[in-house]
C-alpha cells in the first residue's frame, strides 16, 4: 500500500483508505502500559503489541476503522498478541517514546521489555495481517529482530559553545529557500524563533530571509473560510496542505505571524493573525475558556484539553498582546492560565496535563485512556513559560509565584547525575522498557528555568539549566528539525544571554508601572522586564529609571521610555562570540 509518512513531525498520514471492508468481530480487548500487559504476554506466550497515537490523527483513524475492525486481524490479535493502547496527548512520556515512529506508531515488544518492530502509519488489514504472521513465525523460530537502540543517550558536552555550533550546523542542513524542515513542512517554532534571534542580535539577512520566507510558507496552509493553519504540507514550498488542525500549530502559527508583524510592522501579518485567532476563538475555545486539541478532516473535534497546548496557545495570545496591544488577546491568555491554575494545581507545585470533562466523555475516540494525574514534565515546562510570558505582559506576581511552584515540582524529575529530567515520575514498566528522558520535554523545562533564573537572578538555576543543555546537546544526533530548532533556541537563548530590562521604582509608583507596561510590549526578543525597588540597582532620585543590560553590558539609566527603547535598539546586537 502506498503511504506518505511526517514521522519526523509526530504523524503519519496514508494516502489511500483501507482495502479491507470491517466486519462485526468481536472487537480487540485493550490494555494500559502497564506491567501487567507485559505479564500476560510472558504468562500466555506472546508478544504485547502497542497502539500509539492521538486523536487527531487521520491514519489512526484509518487504522481503528480498517485493520483493527478485520476479523482476521483480530483473531490473530487475540491469538499471538497482548494489545497496548496508548494516548499521545494524555501520557506524553510515552509519547515521546513512540514519537520516531509516527501517529500511529505500531511496536512489538516481548514479554521482557525487548522491542523488535516498529510500524510507521497506517495498514490495510490484509496486510496488517500478514505482518503479524511473520512476527508470530519468526517468535517461533526464534529470530526476531531485536530493535536497534539510539546509542549515546547518556553522554554529555560540557563545552556548550561548541554543543551550539555542532547543532546551529546541522540545522543549517535542514534548511533551504522555504526556511528549515525536511520533505514536508509544518510550523517549527524552535528554529523560526532562532532565526529571529539571529536576525535581530546577529544582524544575520540571509537568515532573516529565511524567517520571512518560512512565515509566507506558513501562511499558504491557511483556510482563508474557516480560520486557522493546516498541520502542514507534502513538499517543501508549502503548496500542498493536509487537512488536520492541532492547537499546537494554530500557537506556532500565530506566534510566528505576531513576531513577523511587532518585527517589520508590516499589517499583512495582523492579517493572518487574526485568521488563526479566528479558527482558535470560533471552533476550539472551550466554554471555560481552555482550548480543545485538534480537529481531525476537519471534522470532529477531540475535546481534549492538554496543558501543554494550552500553555503554548496561552503564549502566542500574550506576543500577539505585545505586537499589537489588543487587550482582548491578553484576556484570553489569562482566562485560560486562570482555568488550569484553578483545575489542575497539584500539592507539588505542579499542573496536571489533563482532567476528565463532560464534553470529554461524549466524543467517540479512537484510544479509551483516560487523564490521569501523573506529574509530567512537558506540561511542567511548557506551562512555566506561559505562566512567565504573562508575568511580564501584565506585571502580576501571581503568575510569577505559580512558575516558581513548578520550578519546584521540575526539580523532582531531575537526573542531577548525567542532566537532564525523566519525562515523568517513575512508571512500573521502567524496570522492562528503562526510563527516558524526552527531548523536545527537557528542552522546553531548560527554556523555562532559563528565563526564571534570570528573572531571580539564580545561579542554582542557571546550573541547572547547563547540565540539561549538556546532557541535550550529543542527543540532538537523533532529532529532526523540528527538535534541532528547538535545541538551537535554547543554546541562542543561553549563551546570548538575556536582554535584561529592569524599571526601578523611585518616588512615582504610577510612573514606574507605566514604563514597566510600555518596556514589556517592546520588540526585543530576547527581553525579559521586571519592575523592582533599588537594590541591585541604585534608586532614582525621582520618577523611575530604566536600566538595559546584557551579559557583558549595561545601559546608563534612561528617565523616559523613548529614551530606553533607544538603549535596547544600541545594545540587542551579541557583543560576544559565543555560538558563531
Amino acid at each position: 500500500m502506498f503511504k506518505r509518512t511526517m514521522t519526523a513531525f509526530g504523524f503519519a498520514l496514508a494516502c489511500s483508505t483501507p482495502a479491507h471492508t470491517p466486519t462485526a468481530a468481536q472487537p480487540i480487548a485493550w490494555h494500559r502500559f502497564t506491567p501487567a500487559a507485559f505479564e500476560e504476554a510472558r504468562r500466555e506466550n506472546k508478544l504485547v503489541m502497542v497502539d500509539a497515537g492521538i486523536e487527531g490523527c487521520t491514519a489512526c483513524r484509518w487504522m481503528h476503522e480498517g485493520a483493527y475492525r478485520d476479523g482476521s486481524v483480530i483473531k490473530r490479535i487475540h491469538d499471538g498478541f497482548v494489545a497496548v493502547s496508548v494516548d499521545a496527548d494524555q501520557e506524553p512520556d510515552l509519547g515521546d517514546r513512540f514519537l520516531p515512529w509516527g501517529w500511529p506508531a505500531t511496536i512489538f515488544f516481548t514479554p521482557d521489555g525487548r522491542q523488535v518492530y516498529a510500524l510507521q502509519g497506517s495498514e490495510s488489514g490484509a496486510d496488517f495481517a500478514k505482518l503479524l504472521d511473520e512476527l508470530v513465525l519468526q517468535k517461533k523460530n526464534g529470530t526476531l529482530g531485536t530493535h536497534v537502540s539510539e546509542s549515546g543517550r547518556g553522554e554529555s558536552n560540557t563545552n556548550l559553545a561548541a554543543a551550539c555550533i555542532d547543532t546551529k550546523k546541522r540545522l543549517a542542513e535542514m534548511s533551504d529557500a522555504w526556511g528549515w524542515g525536511g520533505t514536508e513542512r509544518v510550523a517549527l517554532f524552535g528554529a523560526f524563533e532562532q532565526g529571529v534571534i539571529r536576525a535581530r542580535s546577529r544582524g544575520e539577512s540571509d537568515i532573516a530571509a529565511k524567517v520571512d520566507a518560512m512565515a509566507e510558507g506558513e501562511a499558504k496552509l491557511l483556510d482563508p473560510k474557516q480560520g486557522g493553519i493546516y498541520v502542514g504540507s507534502w513538499g517543501k514550498d508549502w503548496d500542498n496542505a493536509i487537512p488536520e488542525k492541532r492547537t499546537i500549530f494554530e500557537a506556532a502559527a500565530l506566534d510566528a505571524f505576531a513576531l513577523e508583524l511587532h518585527r517589520t510592522g508590516d499589517a499583512k501579518w495582523k492579517t493572518r493573525a487574526d485568521l488563526v485567532r479566528k479558527y482558535l476563538e470560533e471552533q476550539m475555545l472551550s466554554p471555560r475558556g481552555t482550548f480543545y486539541s485538534t480537529q481531525q478532516d476537519i471534522g470532529p473535534i477531540d475535546h481534549g484539553v492538554y496543558t501543554d497546548q494550552n500553555a503554548m496557545a496561552i503564549e502566542a495570545y500574550v506576543r500577539f498582546f505585545e505586537a499589537t496591544g489588543d487587550a482582548s488577546a491578553l484576556s484570553i491568555a489569562t482566562r485560560a492560565a486562570d482555568e488550569i491554575s484553578k483545575t489542575r494545581s497539584r500539592p507539588d507545585g505542579g499542573v496536571d496535563q489533563g482532567e476528565e470533562s463532560a464534553e470529554l466523555g461524549t466524543d467517540r475516540r479512537l484510544r479509551p485512556t483516560k487523564p490521569n494525574s501523573r506529574l509530567y514534565l512537558k506540561a511542567q515546562g511548557e506551562m512555566g513559560l506561559a505562566l512567565l510570558t504573562l508575568h511580564e505582559a501584565t506585571g502580576e506576581d501571581r503568575w510569577l509565584d505559580a512558575a516558581r511552584k513548578i520550578a519546584k515540582a521540575i526539580a523532582t524529575l531531575e537526573d542531577s547525575k548525567t542532566g537532564g529530567f525523566a519525562g515523568t515520575t517513575a512508571r512500573d514498566t521502567d524496570a522492562l522498557v528503562g526510563q527516558r528522558k524526552p527531548f523536545m520535554d527537557n528542552v522546553a523545562a531548560a527554556r523555562f528555568l532559563m528565563r526564571l533564573g534570570a528573572l531571580q537572578r539564580d545561579d542554582a538555576m542557571r546550573a541547572t539549566v547547563d547540565r540539561t543543555l549538556a546532557y541535550l546537546g550529543p542527543q540532538v544526533r537523533f532529532e529532526s528539525a523540528w527538535g534541532t530548532g528547538a535545541l538551537a533556541l535554547a543554546f541562542e537563548e543561553r549563551l546570548l544571554g538575556p536582554v535584561e530590562i529592569t524599571i526601578v521604582r523611585g518616588g512615582d509608583d504610577a510612573l514606574a508601572k507605566k514604563m514597566r507596561d510600555e518596556m514589556a510590549r517592546v520588540y526585543e526578543p530576547r527581553k525579559i522586564v521586571r519592575l523592582e525597588a533599588a537594590g541591585h540597582y541604585p534608586k532614582p532620585k525621582t520618577g523611575a529609571a530604566i536600566y538595559v543590560c546584557t551579559p557583558v553590558a549595561c545601559s546608563s539609566p534612561a528617565a523616559t521610555v523613548e529614551a530606553a527603547r533607544q538603549n535596547v535598539e544600541r545594545m540587542t546586537l551579541a557583543q560576544n562570540a559565543a555560538c558563531q
